[in-house]
């Protein structure tokens, strides 16, 4: 199973990134495939807030943001997932192993501790600057379609 993060959503809906096609082509992939998969509730709240406020986005407007996270959720292969109390204990170990001049592997600190939870291997993100990277066990990776 793999996990997707917020900028996945978030890149998938700007026409002017050069990710946009890829990161909504690997979405529908996810959406239409039987292979489970998992993304974090607080992926879809930061997609809203962002499809409706940032001007990359266009802004959507909220009723056409919730429509597109919808057909998210309600893929059968996807498990939402939150987090709990042990949820941050895990990412204060995690934390140890990045260094704090890192901001893009710090912000996917939540995600990588999701994973960690849960069991899960591999978090999908474009939100890093190489193709491929780790914080503990957990593999960060770009998209890339099979």
């Amino acid at each position: 199973m793999l996990l997707v993060d917020e900028s996945l959503l978030e890149l998938s809906i700007c026409k002017d990134s050069p990710w946009q096609t890829t990161a909504r082509d690997f979405l529908r992939e996810l959406v239409r495939g039987k292979a489970f998969w998992a993304m974090p509730w607080f992926a879809i709240a930061e997609f809203m807030h962002f499809a409706v406020t940032d001007p990359e986005a266009g802004p959507l407007g909220y009723e056409q943001a919730a429509r597109l996270a919808d057909v998210w959720v309600a893929a059968p292969s996807l498990r939402l997932l939150s987090a709990s109390a042990r949820t941050f204990s895990i990412h204060r170990e995690l934390s140890r192993l990045v260094p704090t001049e890192d901001e893009r592997l710090l912000a996917s600190l939540p995600a990588a501790a999701l994973c960690v939870e849960h069991g899960i291997a591999r978090l999908i993100t474009l939100g890093i600057e190489e193709p491929r990277s780790t914080i503990g066990a957990v593999t960060l990776s770009w998209p890339s379609l099979s």
